[in-house]
């Protein structure tokens, strides 16, 4: 809501209450040597991961708005892929796209993890392509792999860093409003309701920091 409507700067309050709330969401599922992630994972997603965690009935509020926030991590939040020990081909996004990193192509043969295309010469061609199509056979063809043995990690697709950033959160959140892609209300969301006194803009005309302004 702009300024000059009583609002605080932001175009859309309700995005930016969602990607603060990704990003909370993204300090847990980054950190799961945890005391918090492990309590969490024990109680909401224990046959589950983070990521693709499911919304269920009688949780606490907390948990309500991390599952708000994972729905802004799942445009945007990928595998980078390592030794692929940790990667469920079919159930984890990590084919890089512009939308979707999720595998598209029917599920053939017992193949699950991603470790199973690799070998000493990253990629395994052959087994690649008896399980997958070959426009899917190429996208992983073209995944560069670390040639150190460290494990994978999740990383934020829309940033250099790879580090999910709030800014670039709201962004996600926006196209997700326009595309009609956000459904239900925010979590802890402010309604505007009515006024009888413009007081927002009486505070936006006095002489104090900005900051101060967005406190009030």
């Amino acid at each position: 809501m702009p300024k000059h409507e009583e609002g605080i700067g932001f175009k859309e309050l309700e995005c930016m209450n969602l990607a603060l709330l990704a990003r909370q969401a993204w300090r847990i599922m980054t950190r799961q040597a945890s005391l918090l992630y492990k309590v969490l994972k024990g109680r909401y997603f224990r046959n589950s991961t983070f990521l693709n965690a499911k919304v269920r009935s009688n949780v606490s509020y907390g948990w309500q708005s991390l599952l708000e926030g994972n729905k802004v991590l799942r445009k945007g939040v990928r595998w980078r892929v390592s030794d692929g020990k940790s990667i469920d081909i079919w159930k984890d996004p990590w084919v890089p796209r512009h939308t979707d990193f999720h595998m598209r192509g029917t599920r053939r043969g017992d193949t699950r993890w991603v470790s199973q295309f690799i070998k000493e010469e990253p990629w395994d061609r052959r087994v690649i392509e008896q399980v997958m199509d070959l426009e899917d056979a190429n996208k992983i063809m073209a995944i560069p792999l670390s040639k150190h043995h460290i494990r994978d990690r999740l990383i934020w697709n829309h940033t250099k860093s790879m580090t999910y950033l709030t800014c670039s959160g709201y962004w996600t959140t926006l196209d997700l409003k326009r595309n009609g892609d956000l459904q239900g209300g925010v979590v802890g969301e402010t309604s505007r309701g009515s006024v009888e006194e413009p007081c927002g803009k009486i505070i936006w005309r006095l002489h104090m920091l900005p900051r101060v302004k967005n406190f009030i």
